[in-house]
């Protein structure tokens, strides 16, 4: 499917990763994502399902200990500003008006919305990206190793959620999504 739209973006996925949208959808998902792309308007699009994401996705839990309601959330907010900072990348999967309520960091582009890399993680989870980007991240990630590792192997995802990550203010657009995680 990915062919009929953009054949220079790669959808990079797990293998344990399933497909939960129609056809139509679907179709209609990846060419809004790689419409996105090649304007420039995002980086990267994931394609994880925001209302079916799977099994052990937390994000709603962590974005409400630091933006929830209550003194709780509001007092980890004062002591730690940086991880309430992170934590509003998040705010997609847990609130209805992210954009509105952090316009600094997400904007609505249609059906999706784009976040700001410095308050969002990079995941290797179900993304779609151009093949020039994703060459970038792998080199930049091969050459500057990290001493925590899975089974003693670099990765991806541990290399690049760094501070060099959030400095480059990449554009990570989520919408509705087509895939779950079950494990």
């Amino acid at each position: 499917i990915l062919e009929d739209f953009c054949p220079g973006d790669l959808l990079m996925l797990q293998n344990d990763c399933q497909l939960i949208a129609d056809a139509a959808f679907t179709r209609r998902y990846l060419a809004e994502a790689t419409a996105l792309l090649a304007s420039g308007e995002a980086d990267i699009v994931r394609c994880r399902s925001r209302t079916q994401p799977g099994q052990g996705f937390a994000d709603g839990k962590k974005f409400a200990r630091y933006h929830g309601h209550g003194w709780r959330p509001a007092l980890l907010r004062l002591l730690r500003p940086f991880k309430a900072r992170r934590a509003i990348g998040r705010a997609p999967y847990a609130i209805a008006d992210a954009e509105r309520r952090f316009p600094a960091y997400i904007e609505r582009k249609g059906d999706f919305l784009i976040v700001d890399s410095s308050v969002i993680n990079f995941t290797d989870q179900p993304f779609l990206i151009s093949r020039p980007l994703m060459m970038h991240l792998l080199d930049w990630a091969k050459s500057h190793p990290k001493r925590r590792t899975l089974n003693g192997f670099q990765v991806m995802e541990i290399n690049l959620n760094s501070r060099w990550w959030r400095t480059q203010h990449f554009k990570i657009a989520g919408g509705e999504g087509i895939f779950t995680h079950p494990r």
